[in-house]
């Protein structure tokens, strides 16, 4: 039996499999960035599982995970690793409307605590994932909320795979 050739495909990679592969660079945090936006540039217009993008913040954090690395430090266990967050959490400068259209134009003036771990962890948020308007009232507004429920939407970006940390 022929030992089986594992390839590193970060559309369909978990997390730890992104990790390792940043880590050993096979490919770099910034090539990871490219090849999110490019999928949520093809896929995100049918399906908006990501209503709000970071793409120049989230560049400047993948610069600063490749030059770490290059210097033979880390950023922590998630070095590299693109995510999207629930856009009801608190990111600074990002709108958190809780799928309220009163809301659409307020800023968050702080990033939430449970965003602020994934980040000192060495996650890069690329953006928001949408969130249904309270008691399933889907009011499409600027940020283009869909119909979907939340777990139709969850399938739905995991099977395109807008985010490479999909898997457990």
């Amino acid at each position: 039996m022929s030992p089986r050739r594992v390839t590193f495909d970060p559309a369909f990679a978990t997390a730890a499999e992104t990790v390792a592969a940043v880590r050993t660079k096979k490919i770099s945090a910034r090539e990871l960035l490219t090849i999110a936006f490019d999928r949520i540039d093809r896929h995100n217009p049918a399906l908006n599982a990501v209503v709000w993008q970071c793409r120049e913040q989230a560049l400047a954090r993948a610069k600063q995970a490749d030059s770490a690395l290059a210097r033979g430090k880390s950023t922590g266990a998630l070095h590299g690793v693109p995510v999207t967050i629930k856009e009801s959490f608190a990111y600074r400068g990002s709108p958190n409307t809780w799928g309220l259209p009163a809301l659409e134009d307020v800023t968050s003036p702080r990033t939430a605590v449970a965003v602020e771990r994934l980040e000192s962890a060495g996650a890069i948020v690329i953006g928001k994932k949408p969130k249904n308007t309270p008691a399933g009232n889907k009011t499409q507004t600027r940020l283009r909320f869909s119909s979907l429920g939340n777990s139709s939407r969850n399938a739905a970006t995991r099977s395109a795979t807008l985010k490479p940390m999909n898997r457990k």
